[in-house]
């Protein structure tokens, strides 16, 4: 009896869970018309025709459209409609198959949500912006704002800036002095908070007198290593004060080259 009670109490909050989804639906009319309209939306995002894709754009939201980013999708599709003030207004949720920059690693092929704002504008379905206090994209909101009347659409993670990439990559120094007529070693310390793979190469020097070698030209995920400077002075060509001489360092995954000089004084 009490495993009877058990089931009749499971099925209970199933048919309860499935009537509460069945009341959230839209007539089949409605639901058809916008699901026409979004697969329409982003496949002209997929084909690039970002000018037909204006079309399904509501009019006070287009100056933000224009200037919005426009991420191509190779595949798309709808995941979820979820509607509102009596099914005039939706938030839709489709999954975007694209290539995100994920350092440092480069361009990787990534599947994302993407939530975007619909509503009814004399009988047809189109697409707009929450609110003009956030960045809006037809991809989502980069910041979404408070909307009381409508459920919160996904956020998408932003990155870290291309400056904070850079920073990542941190020198205990970038002035070296040396004396320009004794013979010298110094040492820098390069450490990568990156947590991937970062490949470190060094540009040709232009002087003989002026040696640079790394410890390790590959770093680990937080690694680090030494850059090793050796100096001995040329008769030929003797090095003035206050002159210096520049190591060029260049990480390959950032595009990013760094300088350590070597100040005579």
């Amino acid at each position: 009896m009490r495993h009877v009670c058990t089931l009749l109490a499971f099925g209970i909050a199933l048919y309860a869970q499935d009537a509460a989804s069945l009341f959230e639906q839209a007539p089949p009319v409605i639901d058809n018309a916008l699901r026409e309209r979004v697969n329409a939306f982003y496949q002209a995002h997929a084909e690039g025709k970002f000018r037909a894709a204006d079309a399904f754009v509501a009019e006070e939201s287009k100056d933000v459209f224009f200037e919005s980013d426009k991420r191509r999708c190779r595949k798309f599709s709808l995941q979820k409609i979820t509607y509102f003030d009596d099914y005039t207004r939706a938030t839709v949720l489709i999954s975007c198959d694209t290539e995100m920059m994920i350092p440092p690693k480069g361009l990787m092929s990534v599947t994302m949500p993407v939530a975007s704002q619909w509503r009814v504008e004399n009988g047809t379905w189109m697409w707009f912006v929450v609110s003009t206090k956030q960045r809006q994209t037809p991809f989502g909101a980069m910041n979404p704002g408070a909307d009381s009347s409508a459920p919160s659409p996904v956020a998408v993670p932003k990155g870290p800036s291309i400056q904070d990439l850079v920073n990542s990559v941190k020198f205990s120094r970038t002035v070296v002095p040396m004396n320009p007529k004794l013979a010298s070693i110094e040492e820098v310390e390069i450490s990568s908070q990156l947590p991937g793979e970062l490949k470190l190469q060094l540009e040709p020097l232009g002087n003989k007198d002026v040696i640079a070698e790394l410890g390790k030209s590959t770093l680990k995920g937080k690694d680090s290593t030494k850059l090793q400077i050796s100096y001995k002075p040329d008769p030929a060509r003797e090095r003035a004060a206050n002159t210096y001489a520049e190591v060029h360092i260049k990480a390959a995954q950032l595009n990013q080259t760094y300088v350590v000089k070597v100040q005579f004084q």
